[in-house]
């Protein structure tokens, strides 16, 4: 059993840390919008003619 542990317990210890920066990566904030985008950092700049 010592064979198998050494090579699952890595992978289990590998999938929750993964689990937990996804989760802590696409925490949306508290309006549920992304502050970038309410503030206007994604619109393009105006054009000059």
């Amino acid at each position: 059993m010592d064979a198998v542990d050494s090579v699952v317990d890595p992978l289990r210890e590998f999938a929750k840390d993964s689990v937990r920066l996804v989760k802590r990566c696409h925490k949306p904030d508290r309006k549920g919008k992304d502050p970038a985008i309410s503030s206007g950092a994604s619109d393009p700049p105006p054009r000059r003619s």
